[in-house]
């Protein structure tokens, strides 16, 4: 049975999840067992990366398959009063495929496509259904979950925020009181952060950077701090865990770090120092060398502690 689409996901991130479904089943078809073991890995990596996306996790370029699928999964199974399942046997399920489909990236290893091996890998009928089914096990629980958190108002307001629709002053702020976001569970309040960091930088749109952004160096104790911390993660990486921070919101990453529980400072930073960058990013050195010159008049704003972090990025910056 195909997978089922989550009302909230684009059209883009559905496009992609479809492209592997595809290749699953074509490899299905052909009863290629290397090919079946590398379309399961693929298909959970891409679900989980989707899933991600849609819940603003701060994730990176370089993190590997495992943590990318625990960091969906967790993200997932964590958030209470979305429509959590309440039977714990469904709980355990959907922990033990997640445990299953973790082992995907070693059978993919020593199985699977992906690499140019000088023997034809043996691959039994017995461990290729087992990677299919797990892949669409998991997958499926991912989405159908993914599909009731996603239903709240705070859903609502992200895609808002995600969608090219015009903002007024004063509309971030109203909808803030609506959703209530100092009663938000954390995890919302950290992807609300991310959606608005997004829209303010990436997006440009001066009137939310005025509302959820600025406003946090002049009263920080008014803001939630994992709402601070999604702000942080999103103005340093894209949705696709790609560095893009710009110029204008140095200042205000480095006001956010100051506040920021320093392990979490340690594993943010370490992220965005090993990212890919984005596109315009990568190809202006002038852009380049701009961010690291302003980060390092940033640096003496910062406890002693939390510079190592900063000045990995400012190093990245300055290799090109």
């Amino acid at each position: 049975m195909p997978l089922r689409r989550p009302e909230s996901v684009t059209d883009r991130h559905w496009e992609a999840v479809e492209m592997h479904e595809e290749r699953l089943d074509q490899a299905v078809e052909r009863a290629d067992g290397s090919a079946i073991v590398g379309a399961a890995k693929e298909l959970c990596e891409c679900v989980a990366g989707v899933v991600c996306a849609a819940l603003a996790q701060t994730v990176s370029t370089a993190d590997d398959f495992g943590k990318l699928i625990l960091a969906a999964h967790a993200a997932l199974d964590r958030r209470p009063g979305h429509g959590a399942a309440a039977e714990a046997s469904v709980r355990s399920i959907a922990q033990a495929s997640r445990t299953i489909v973790s082992e995907l990236n070693t059978l993919r290893n020593e199985v699977g496509t992906g690499h140019g091996r000088p023997l034809v890998p043996v691959v039994t009928r017995e461990t290729a259904v087992m990677a299919e089914q797990a892949a669409r096990l998991w997958s499926a629980w991912a989405l159908a979950r993914l599909d009731e958190v996603l239903r709240g108002e705070v859903a609502g307001l992200i895609r808002e925020l995600e969608s090219g629709g015009t903002w007024r002053r004063g509309l971030l702020a109203q909808r803030f009181e609506e959703v209530g976001l100092h009663s938000l569970h954390s995890e919302d309040q950290h992807r609300l952060g991310v959606a608005v960091a997004h829209r303010s930088s990436i997006g440009q749109t001066f009137v939310v950077s005025e509302a959820g952004v600025e406003p946090i160096r002049r009263d920080p104790d008014a803001w939630p701090s994992s709402y601070r911390d999604g702000v942080a993660a999103g103005l340093l990486l894209d949705e696709a865990g790609r560095l893009s921070l710009r110029s204008p919101y140095v200042e205000d990453l480095a006001a956010l770090v100051a506040l920021m529980d320093l392990a979490a400072w340690r594993e943010l930073s370490s992220r965005a120092a090993a990212a890919m960058w984005t596109a315009d990013l990568a190809r202006d050195r002038e852009r380049q060398r701009a961010l690291a010159d302003l980060m390092e008049t940033m640096k003496p704003t910062l406890d002693e502690s939390r510079r190592a972090g900063w000045s990995r990025l400012v190093e990245a910056l300055r290799a090109g």
